[in-house]
């Protein structure tokens, strides 16, 4: 009998230790070539690659000249590598001659591209001559040991004998961290009610705005921000608060913030759907959405244009209580609900996605935020959204209706020990 009692925890153990010991899933360990350069850099040794958006069905290349290195910096990289670990570089390519490529990894260089790196591996590896678009695995081009990145960059250098042309896109990632999920997409926006309009003037004062609905921040976000969304029955407003250590410090003319809304919240609409630019010298734009393709916008006008009153913004560079020992970048918006075609107790699509970037933009090192993450201006799907706050109750106490139900039976009671004292009170008075 015992042993029967004693199987059940005995099998749960072993199912436990089973599940324990299933492998964590990661990243590929292999590097790929990718654009993405590297943020702030404009002198670098070899030529940083800018081009636009290649995918794997329709890439992006260039033909290296021989004794020339050319350069690609990874993304920066919040994580683990874990190691020690062997990575292959994966290289597609053309090639009128055999001839040979060196490939370099410099590991752990700074956000800009600069510094020295942790780690440099190199390898050299034959080319065979290739008149269509060729695969060419080189095996342990690096090992790297288990090393913590708190946003470095790894770099990459190309040198080739003879003239080779080289394939990359902007989807293949050089993936030698831990797979980092992307964050789920976010909930609705709740909007505060704005009892006493913020003054829209840069400049954060202690209690004007009170708790923040969006904070972002690494690994998904470089800059980090809390920002404010309320509204009353006639404006939105809006406050993004660089601070804290991915915060901008720097007050450059280049810098702005972007706030899209898809009004009536009911995809693209040409015409109809607007963005808010506010420019670091403290203009603010108002676009439209093209005819054209989904995903453009023209310049509608400023507020210096004074065609909608009321409209406002604001870009400072000061304290805010967030930071109260430091200047940094501080963006205010008055938006009237009108404009986008909103009120009280309505929901209205809002982002500030790719191209439209950023939330904010800081011009000083070319950071900027995407949200919700991953959004894109053509594709409003991937937007979010903003619930706009009703007029809280005039006078008394409004008891939700499952409360009310709850507290049924205790007000029976209270009402009826209230009559009980009231019939009592006046037969005292007869008597």
């Amino acid at each position: 009998m015992k042993v029967k009692f004693l199987a059940i925890p005995l099998l749960f153990l072993m199912v436990l230790i089973a599940c324990l010991q299933i492998p964590v899933a990661l990243a590929s360990p292999d590097i790929y070539l990718k654009d993405s350069p590297a943020s702030g850099v404009t002198v670098n040794p070899g030529k940083l690659m800018d081009f636009k958006a290649p995918t794997k069905t329709d890439p992006d290349y260039l033909t290296t000249s021989s004794g020339i290195e050319y350069y690609w910096y990874s993304p920066p990289y919040v994580g683990t590598i874990p190691g020690p670990k062997a990575h292959s570089f994966h290289l597609y390519y053309k090639a009128d001659a055999p001839t040979t490529i060196t490939v370099t990894v410099y590991l752990a260089v700074q956000p800009d591209g600069s510094g020295t790196p942790s780690l440099v591996s190199s390898k050299t590896y034959p080319l065979e001559a290739a008149s269509t678009i060729t695969h060419a695995k080189i095996a342990d081009v690096i090992v790297i040991p288990e090393t913590k990145l708190n946003g470095e960059r790894m770099k990459l250098g190309l040198s080739t004998e003879d003239p080779v042309t080289v394939y990359f896109d902007s989807v293949t990632t050089p993936s030698v961290l831990n797979y980092i999920p992307p964050p789920p997409p976010p909930p609705p926006i709740n909007s505060g009610w704005a009892s006493k309009p913020p003054t829209i003037d840069g400049a954060f004062s202690f209690s004007e705005w009170a708790n923040p609905q969006l904070e972002l921040g690494p690994p998904y976000w470089p800059i980090h921000v809390f920002v404010y969304i309320v509204n009353d029955a006639g404006y939105l407003y809006g406050c993004v608060d660089d601070d804290l250590a991915e915060g901008d410090y720097t007050p450059d003319l280049g810098d702005y913030c972007v706030l899209a809304f898809d009004v009536g919240n009911d995809g693209w609409t040409p015409g109809v759907d607007t963005y808010f630019l506010l420019r670091g010298d403290g203009v603010l734009e108002h676009w439209l959405a093209s005819d054209g393709v989904p995903g453009d916008f023209s310049r509608h006008c400023t507020t210096s244009d004074n065609l909608h009153p009321g409209l406002a913004g604001a870009i400072g560079f000061g304290t805010s209580p967030n930071a109260p020992s430091v200047d940094h970048r501080i963006y205010e918006f008055r938006i009237p609900l009108n404009m986008l075609g909103a009120s009280p107790g309505g929901t209205v699509g809002f982002s500030s996605p790719s191209v439209l970037d950023s939330l904010p933009y800081d011009a000083s090192d070319h950071r900027h935020n995407i949200w919700p993450f991953g959004a894109m201006s053509n594709d409003l799907d991937t937007w979010g959204d903003i619930v706009l706050a009703s007029a809280p109750p005039v006078g008394g106490i409004v008891i939700p209706v499952a409360k009310a139900e709850v507290l049924a039976p205790w007000i029976v009671l209270a009402l009826a020990a209230v009559a009980v004292t009231v019939f009592a009170a006046k037969r005292r008075r007869k008597t």
